[in-house]
């Protein structure tokens, strides 16, 4: 009888700590985040030089044609946040990959006050409200912007989003990097192989 007893405790204690393990795994999530943010306070796109956002977006440029390849990363073929992430990382700005992580790393900024280097978000496919592709802003011509990224049907493309069919009705956001990330802006060097 004690047995029995101990047993029923248990699977009380248990029960019991189901939902405390949930709000403390909830609470280590949200400090986690907490601490990315602040960590991403010394990259703005609007202060890096122009000449970086130049040679950002024309190592950028290298790359058009590569295949879609979903999960991956470069240099051969490219899922969208993974070309992001590459071109990003070869100047020393690492980005997660994921177009929803990334987001997390941009504050949101006006649509029309997008600037070359800055990412541009939309829905996926399922068209659900959720963040599933990230592009980075490539330019201005008249009142259209120009983005460059990876898609599935073409691959690594320049793209006018203001024609899109597909982009510009699952637009969510433009999101500007913040600063803070591990990499200081002045100290941003494109990597030479």
């Amino acid at each position: 009888m004690f047995v029995p007893a101990i047993s029923t405790f248990t699977v009380i204690l248990q029960n019991m700590m189901k939902p405390l393990f949930t709000v403390l795994c909830f609470l280590i999530v949200l400090l986690g985040r907490a601490q990315i943010k602040p960590m991403a306070d010394s990259l703005a796109t609007d202060s890096i030089a122009p000449s970086l956002v130049d040679s950002l977006l024309q190592y950028a440029e290298k790359y058009l044609g590569r295949p879609y390849g979903f999960g991956a990363t470069g240099p051969n073929s490219f899922d969208c946040s993974g070309f992001v992430q590459h071109v990003y990382g070869h100047f020393g700005v690492p980005l997660p990959h994921g177009s929803t992580t990334q987001s997390g790393f941009c504050e949101t900024v006006d649509l029309r006050t997008a600037r070359p280097g800055d990412l541009i978000f939309f829905n996926g496919r399922k068209r659900n409200g959720q963040i599933g592709h990230v592009a980075i802003v490539h330019h201005w011509e008249k009142e259209e912007l120009f983005i460059i990224h990876a898609t599935v049907q073409a691959g690594v493309l320049l793209e006018n989003m203001h024609k899109s069919a597909y982009f510009l009705p699952r637009f969510v956001r433009v999101g500007r990097l913040i600063k803070g990330l591990p990499t200081n802006v002045q100290t941003i060097q494109e990597k030479k192989p």
